[in-house]
């Protein structure tokens, strides 16, 4: 009698592990398939000194026209610029080469709330005179953006963004 309640005992442990191990697959899935999902955190206080502000690329920087598409078909998404040499992918359709004193605004900063990895908060630019890049929004490759002033807050990584 003692055996069987073990047993049994045994049986409830491993249907409930099985149960959560199958949340777990069915979450890891749901995140691999899925689109980024971003919330605002343009007005956190640790950017209010980048938010904005205009600077200028202190170097040429490559600007890519990325789709969000499965099945990587046109049209672009979004515009992300990247310190040289940029990058590839069936999901960059184009690239266009921004000269060194192209001028932008920060307008934004957003956080991927459903992305398992640990990606940087990304920012978001209008390249200038006009808004976002060819009608697209644009977005500063997070590797390259920030770095932290001596007080600890984020600034723009002054090896690729130059204050106007």
């Amino acid at each position: 009698m003692i055996r069987r309640r073990g047993t049994r005992v045994a049986m409830i442990g491993a249907a409930i592990a099985f149960a959560f191990g199958l949340v777990i697959l069915w979450f890891v899935i749901k995140m691999a398939h899925g689109r980024a999902e971003y919330a605002d955190v343009t007005h956190a206080p640790e950017y209010v000194g980048i938010v904005g502000k205009e600077y200028a690329f202190a170097i040429p920087m490559p600007a890519c026209g990325i789709t969000m598409d499965r099945d990587y078909k046109p049209p672009a998404d979004e515009v992300v610029v990247m310190a040289p040499p940029g990058f590839s992918g069936p999901e960059v359709l184009w690239c266009d080469d921004l000269p060194e004193g192209t001028a932008f605004r920060v307008v934004g900063v957003r956080r991927c709330s459903n992305c398992l990895d640990s990606r940087e908060d990304e920012v978001m630019v209008d390249i200038l005179p006009g808004r976002g890049y060819r009608g697209l929004p644009v977005e500063l490759y997070s590797d390259d953006v920030v770095s932290k002033d001596e007080s600890g807050r984020p600034r723009l990584n002054f090896q690729y963004y130059a204050p106007r």
